[in-house]
């Protein structure tokens, strides 16, 4: 979906497009980033509110996940960002950013100690 990019160059917040729109900021969130797809009615409203066509709202290439190619812990996580609010959402990709740095520099340190 191009929604981010049409969005942020009009310098729209998504709390206003979901309110005209009448769907949740949750659900526009989840769209944006490819979570979940909008329903073809969803998709209609949004052309019509950013006065596109649908062709130009949606992307040849998928941003959606695979989930055939998760592991299974990661279909877990999926599963439980799929129906979280978009506070936690936040505070979870914070804390999985910071347990991805610190795994980096664990990883970093045992290098310099095998030298």
């Amino acid at each position: 979906m191009n929604l981010i990019k049409i969005r942020k160059e009009r310098k729209i917040s998504q709390q206003k497009i979901a309110k005209e729109i009448k769907i949740s900021q949750s659900n526009y969130s989840k769209y944006e980033l490819g979570i979940i797809e909008p329903n073809i009615e969803t998709l209609k409203k949004l052309a019509d509110y950013f006065e596109v066509s649908i062709d130009t709202l949606v992307e040849h290439k998928s941003t959606l996940i695979d989930l055939g190619t998760l592991t299974l812990a990661q279909k877990q996580l999926f599963d439980l960002i799929k129906n979280c609010s978009d506070l936690v959402c936040v505070k979870a990709e914070a804390y999985i950013n910071g347990l991805i740095e610190k795994e980096k520099d664990i990883n970093t340190i045992k290098n310099i100690y095998k030298a």
